[in-house]
């Protein structure tokens, strides 16, 4: 028997069930792949053959087999997306599944957790390649090119292994500052014209700049900001 091998199809199905429009049919495969990997259990058995049954009864037999093999459930898609997310960009950069994939299940992440754990930066990218595809240019990013998505996509990828590392909640709240060569959480000002029109901006809050910012919604902000984290600067 593979524990690793079983870990990781377990894993596999986990994400499925917290970032896709899951089908119960994958308790079914799931079964069959354990099976298939030496395992012998009277529930795993019944959840194998359960191809024409429904969701309830799968599911049913599904939790049964997870506590027969001792194997823990997360509670919910916020306390598993992490290990999913690094499993995930493991998977795309190893060339397991392709990038079209990974960035389908990478919004998945987005949309079952609310948009609250930062991983906006593969729905900026996502929109960025939209752009470039029908537009001609990206909207958040500069110089991206047509044709290029699986690139993009793997790179994004590892952006995020190593923003996970360095510990960044959020890498797209936070500008790298040309001016004064610093990564900051930029300033919001309003700024008033004619009197009465008002409109948004940044600012570094080092050096005021307004100019010379690159910013953690564009892939090419994010790479320069990773770059020079890790070259010790510090976030102000």
């Amino acid at each position: 028997m593979n524990a690793a091998a079983i870990k990781e199809r377990t894993d596999e199905l986990f994400g499925l069930v917290f970032f896709t429009d899951f089908d119960s049919k994958s308790y079914v495969d799931w079964a069959v792949a354990i099976m298939e990997l030496g395992v012998e259990n009277e529930n795993l058995y019944i959840l194998a053959g359960l191809d024409d049954s429904d969701t309830v009864e799968r599911e049913k037999y599904f939790k049964k087999t997870l506590n027969d093999l001792k194997i823990e459930m997360p509670e919910d898609a916020k306390s598993y997306a992490d290990k999913f997310m690094a499993s995930l960009a493991e998977k795309v950069l190893s060339g397991k599944i392709t990038p079209a994939a990974g960035l389908k299940l990478a919004a998945g992440i987005n949309i079952q957790t609310d948009y609250e754990l930062g991983y906006l930066q593969f729905d900026y990218l996502d929109e960025d390649l939209d752009y470039v595809e029908y537009e001609g240019h990206a909207l958040f990013s500069n110089n991206m090119e047509k044709g290029k998505s699986d690139e993009y996509i793997k790179k994004e990828f590892e952006i995020w292994q190593d923003a996970h590392l360095l510990q960044l909640d959020d890498i797209t709240k936070l500008v790298y500052c040309a001016h004064c060569d610093a990564v900051v959480n930029p300033v919001l000002k309003k700024k008033y014209k004619f009197f009465r029109h008002v409109y948004d901006y940044y600012r570094c809050n080092q050096c005021n700049s307004t100019m010379s910012l690159l910013f953690g919604t564009g892939q090419d902000g994010r790479a320069k900001i990773l770059s020079a984290l890790k070259g010790s600067t510090r976030i102000s």
